[in-house]
Order: C-alpha cells, then sequence, then structure tokens
C-alpha cells in the first residue's frame, strides 16, 4: 500500500487534498453548542438575617457556616462574605467528587450550622454556582505586612488594570471600606470662640453643595452659571468657614482635627478563615468556557507578575 501511494505522488495529494476539505466541511456541519452546559466545582451557601451589620454577621453568620464547611474532605478553597443582612461563603471543590455528592455535603454542614445561627435567621441556601449563568473571576488580595489603606489603593489599581479589559465590563472591589474624612472637635476651643455644634453643622450642611446662581444672557446667546461649594478634596474641608467677622474668620481646622479615617464595615472578605478584600471581575464576554479559563488565567497572570509583594489568590 505504501509503495502504490509513493509511486503514484499525485494521486497521493489528490486525496490528501479531498480528505482535507470533506474534514473541514464536516466540521463545518457538525452541530456544536456555543454555551456547553458546564459542571462548575463551586457550591454557594448563604444565609439571611435582617437588620445586622455586616461585624455581627460575620461573627453570627459567616463564622458558624466556615466552621462546619471546613471541616467537608475535598473542599480545595473556602471564600466568606459578611455584609449588612446576609453572610455567604463559595466552596470550590476538587475533581474527585460529583457536583450532587458535593451539594450534599454541604447542605449537612449548613444544617449543623443552622443550630448556632440567631433564631430570627431565614433558612440558609445551597446551591451550585454556575458557570453558565454568571461567568466570574474573583481575584482575593492579602498582605500579612501591608495595612488597610494600602491593600485597598492597591485594590483600586488592581481594578482599573482589570477594566481595561476589552472583554470586561465590570469589577466590584469587596470586603473594602469607604474612605472618609473625620472630624474630632476639640471642646476646649469650642468654649474659647464661644462656637456651638449647630453652627458647625449648619456650616457643613450650607457648604457642600452646589448653588445655581441662574442664567445669562449675552447678545451671542445663554448659558447658565453655578457657583461650586461641594467638597472636593480634604483641603477644602480643611479651610471650611465655621464663622466670619470683619477682623477674622474661624475655619473647621482651627477647632477640629481633621484626619483621614474609614467608615464602619458593609462587607467582609475571607478566604481559608483570613481576611482580604475581593474584586469580583462581572459580566466577562466569552462564550467558551475554554476561552473563559485562559482569559481568566492570563489575567491572573498578569496582575501577580505588576504585584509581587503581596498574595493573590483566584476562584472561577
Amino acid at each position: 500500500m505504501i509503495e502504490f501511494l509513493v509511486d503514484r505522488k499525485r494521486t497521493t495529494l489528490a486525496i490528501l487534498i479531498v480528505l482535507i476539505f470533506a474534514g473541514i466541511i464536516g466540521r463545518i456541519n457538525i452541530p456544536i453548542e456555543s454555551e456547553p452546559e458546564i459542571t462548575s466545582p463551586l457550591v454557594y451557601a448563604g444565609v439571611t438575617l435582617p437588620g445586622i451589620s455586616p461585624s455581627d454577621s460575620e461573627r453570627l453568620l459567616l463564622k458558624p457556616l466556615e466552621d462546619e464547611i471546613r471541616g467537608i474532605t475535598g473542599i480545595e478553597e473556602l471564600q466568606g462574605f459578611a455584609f449588612e443582612n446576609y453572610a455567604a461563603v463559595i466552596a470550590r471543590f476538587d475533581a474527585v467528587d460529583s457536583m450532587k455528592i458535593s451539594l450534599d455535603k454541604i447542605r449537612d454542614a449548613v444544617s449543623d450550622a443552622e443550630a448556632k445561627f440567631p433564631e430570627d435567621a431565614k433558612d440558609p441556601i445551597v446551591r451550585e454556582l454556575s458557570i453558565n449563568d454568571e461567568p466570574i473571576v474573583i481575584i482575593t488580595i492579602n498582605s500579612a505586612n501591608s495595612g488597610e489603606r494600602y491593600l485597598l489603593n492597591l485594590a483600586r489599581e488592581i481594578k482599573k488594570d482589570i477594566e481595561l479589559i476589552p472583554a470586561i465590563f465590570d469589577a466590584e472591589i469587596v470586603g473594602a471600606r469607604d474612605e472618609q474624612l473625620e472630624a474630632t472637635i476639640n471642646r476646649s476651643q469650642l468654649q474659647s470662640y464661644n462656637i456651638t455644634y449647630n453652627e458647625i453643622l449648619r456650616a457643613v450642611a450650607n457648604n457642600n453643595q452646589v448653588v445655581t446662581a441662574g442664567e445669562i444672557e449675552t447678545g451671542k446667546g445663554q448659558f447658565s452659571v453655578s457657583v461650586p461649594g461641594l467638597f472636593e478634596t480634604a483641603r477644602d474641608v480643611y479651610d471650611l468657614p465655621i464663622r466670619s467677622t470683619d477682623n477674622s474668620t474661624i475655619y473647621l481646622s482651627d477647632i477640629a482635627k481633621v484626619k483621614r479615617n474609614f467608615k464602619d464595615r458593609e462587607s467582609y472578605s475571607k478566604i481559608d478563615g483570613v481576611k482580604t478584600l475581593s474584586i469580583f471581575v462581572k459580566k466577562v464576554v466569552v462564550k467558551i468556557l475554554f476561552l473563559h479559563s485562559i482569559k481568566s488565567k492570563m489575567l491572573l497572570m498578569f496582575i501577580r507578575a505588576k504585584y509581587q509583594t503581596i498574595s493573590i489568590f483566584h476562584l472561577y
């Protein structure tokens, strides 16, 4: 057979070309699902308790969930999130167990944890996280040697880098506290200047707003005039006039110590029991799971190469 093909090169080449075209045509005609049903090894468990703060949610809801689920064999990674009114965990299993077995294990653990929840807690929800429903990448950031502000600024920088990728529409930081300016009033200074708390509150309320001055008509057209009064920088707050006279002006910095601080937590993010910051990469425009996996790994490699001083994990 081989000698026959070698002696008839033109015939062999023609047969090869026919087979190639037949394969291409067959590949085109074979029906292939653009979004195949994929079983993800991710299981979500959440519980709701109306009126609870994020810190109480971590203590009363998240901790019992983590304590029970952490004892399950086969879990590669466990992430926990505590928000206002509810807490949730995401467990990533290895490929040994089927999804049904993984769900049963989580349900049993959540059932045991339910006895530790407050009486007003709603029934827990346990379900599979489907990649088909919501393609998502969760990137967690942690550093034992870095402060909260450093990690927050780093998370914001990473978020900007992620959102520059054309295939990604949105990225959300979870577990971070919003920044604020905190003014600590000096009581002795208030008494010295004879200023009341109502004056301070009134000065802040009256200045932190946009004042519309109306419209001006000229021969060339009509345009509106507004006086900007919103606080945009920390200096605007420092230089806020509390009381003005003909001889002098008393500023907020004269009667209070103004410093940058954080608001009370509205959410918590944890991985394997350690508090972290998480970035939820949402709405990834990828139709095929293989491409989604490749893009996720490329994204993670890029972030790890750029930020080598912190620990970065991902769950997708």
